[in-house]
């Protein structure tokens, strides 16, 4: 866990920004999609450069939810395991 302080400076040194790894940040945009009952983020959203910050993240988040609902990935995987 990282404390408030070091947080800070990062978010400073960064122009108000906050890096991330991009797990972290595919993990957040799962969980949120469950939060919603929407997907999110697509397949070709999933380049690791897309997750490595907060506001890269948020963008990404806020673009999709401005368009129509993505396919899930978990269905596509199902209809194509039959």
């Amino acid at each position: 866990m990282i404390d408030r302080e070091t947080l800070e400076q990062q978010i400073e040194r960064n122009g108000g920004d906050l890096e991330i790894d991009s797990e972290e940040g595919a993990g957040i945009a799962h969980g949120l999609e469950g939060d919603i009952g929407r997907e999110l983020i697509a397949r070709q959203d999933l380049k690791r450069e897309k997750f490595t910050s907060i506001a890269r993240l948020a963008g990404l988040l806020d673009k999709n939810l401005q368009g129509p609902p993505k396919k899930s990935l978990r269905r596509s995987s199902r209809k194509q395991a039959q």
